[in-house]
């Protein structure tokens, strides 16, 4: 049994690990995840395709940036059988103060579309 709790954490782990490649910062990865989980669900061998960003100069040395992630993935469809996915999620970071965590800048997903290859 204690094989089996050492394993999960693992499997649960290598399945973001490419998103943590991204270089993109915590707050934004976690994000990326929930938005992936609550909107396709889970995924395995996740793997970085591309990444865009755009950044736009509002006004005083004020930055926003867009973001467009194009990822690929596995998800289980049967026992042993997996679909291919690939899975373009678009967000955003506001130059502004985050009061939930008390950081600077606010990042927020504006869509994830998951589309079986």
């Amino acid at each position: 049994m204690k094989k089996l709790l050492v394993v999960i954490p693992f499997i649960a782990f290598s399945t973001f690990a490419s998103l943590t490649s991204t270089g993109y910062e915590a707050r934004h990865v976690e994000l990326l995840k929930t938005a992936l989980d609550n909107s396709c669900g889970s995924f395995r061998n996740l793997e970085v395709l591309s990444k865009d960003e755009e950044i736009i100069r509002v006004d005083q040395g004020i930055r926003d940036v867009k973001y467009t992630t194009v990822l690929t993935g596995e998800q289980r469809m049967d026992q042993n059988i997996f679909d291919t996915y690939e899975i373009v999620i678009k967000s955003e970071y506001s130059d502004m103060y985050d009061h939930v965590n008390k950081d600077w800048g606010v990042y927020s997903v504006t869509s994830v579309n998951c589309v079986m290859k």
